[in-house]
Protein backbone atom coordinates (compact mmCIF):
# COMPACT_ATOMS: atom_id res chain seq x y z
CA UNK A 1 0.00 0.00 0.00
CA UNK A 2 2.31 2.70 -1.09
CA UNK A 3 5.39 1.16 0.63
CA UNK A 4 8.63 0.87 -0.78
CA UNK A 5 9.82 -2.44 0.97
CA UNK A 6 13.04 -0.34 2.83
CA UNK A 7 12.32 -1.86 6.12
CA UNK A 8 11.34 -5.63 4.70
CA UNK A 9 14.70 -5.21 2.59
CA UNK A 10 16.65 -3.98 6.17
CA UNK A 11 14.79 -7.00 8.37
CA UNK A 12 15.91 -9.45 6.05
CA UNK A 13 19.58 -8.44 6.13
CA UNK A 14 19.32 -8.60 9.41
CA UNK A 15 18.25 -12.24 9.49
CA UNK A 16 20.98 -13.19 6.58
CA UNK A 17 23.53 -11.25 8.60
CA UNK A 18 23.38 -10.50 12.03
CA UNK A 19 22.14 -14.01 13.22
CA UNK A 20 18.54 -12.89 13.17
CA UNK A 21 16.35 -11.36 16.09
CA UNK A 22 16.87 -11.96 20.14
CA UNK A 23 13.88 -13.42 22.06
CA UNK A 24 13.08 -9.74 23.09
CA UNK A 25 12.86 -8.58 19.49
CA UNK A 26 10.72 -12.02 18.49
CA UNK A 27 8.31 -11.38 21.50
CA UNK A 28 7.91 -7.45 20.05
CA UNK A 29 6.84 -8.70 16.72
CA UNK A 30 3.78 -10.58 18.07
CA UNK A 31 1.53 -8.12 18.79
CA UNK A 32 2.41 -6.85 15.42
CA UNK A 33 1.47 -10.20 14.02
CA UNK A 34 -1.84 -10.28 16.23
CA UNK A 35 -2.84 -7.21 15.07
CA UNK A 36 -2.70 -8.07 11.64
CA UNK A 37 -3.65 -11.37 11.53
CA UNK A 38 -7.23 -9.79 13.48
CA UNK A 39 -7.45 -6.68 11.23
CA UNK A 40 -7.19 -9.45 8.42
CA UNK A 41 -9.76 -11.97 9.74
CA UNK A 42 -12.60 -9.03 10.00
CA UNK A 43 -11.87 -7.88 6.72
CA UNK A 44 -12.97 -11.58 5.59
CA UNK A 45 -16.15 -11.09 7.82
CA UNK A 46 -17.51 -7.83 6.74
CA UNK A 47 -16.69 -9.42 3.63
CA UNK A 48 -18.53 -12.83 4.02
CA UNK A 49 -21.35 -10.91 6.22
CA UNK A 50 -21.40 -8.28 2.80
CA UNK A 51 -21.90 -11.26 0.67
CA UNK A 52 -24.27 -13.60 2.83
CA UNK A 53 -22.32 -16.35 2.24
CA UNK A 54 -22.77 -19.82 3.92
CA UNK A 55 -21.26 -22.80 4.43
CA UNK A 56 -23.90 -25.68 5.90
CA UNK A 57 -26.16 -24.17 8.31
CA UNK A 58 -23.32 -21.37 9.70
CA UNK A 59 -21.99 -18.29 7.74
CA UNK A 60 -18.50 -18.47 7.10
CA UNK A 61 -18.33 -14.76 9.02
CA UNK A 62 -19.67 -16.73 11.98
CA UNK A 63 -17.35 -19.59 11.51
CA UNK A 64 -14.23 -17.38 11.19
CA UNK A 65 -15.68 -15.15 14.28
CA UNK A 66 -16.36 -18.51 16.41
CA UNK A 67 -12.89 -20.13 15.32
CA UNK A 68 -10.68 -17.16 16.00
CA UNK A 69 -12.13 -16.19 19.52
CA UNK A 70 -11.37 -19.91 20.14
CA UNK A 71 -7.60 -19.19 18.94
CA UNK A 72 -6.86 -16.33 20.58
CA UNK A 73 -7.98 -17.58 23.39
CA UNK A 74 -5.78 -20.47 23.46
CA UNK A 75 -3.15 -18.06 22.09
CA UNK A 76 -3.46 -15.72 25.42
CA UNK A 77 -3.06 -18.54 27.67
CA UNK A 78 0.24 -19.78 25.63
CA UNK A 79 1.61 -16.07 26.34
CA UNK A 80 0.46 -15.66 30.04
CA UNK A 81 2.25 -18.82 31.04
CA UNK A 82 5.71 -17.79 29.06
CA UNK A 83 5.92 -14.89 31.19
Amino acid sequence: SGESGKSTVVKQMKIIHQNGYTSEELLNYVSIIHKNTVESMQAIVRYARSKQITFGDETIADRIHNRSLKMFTIYGLILLQKR
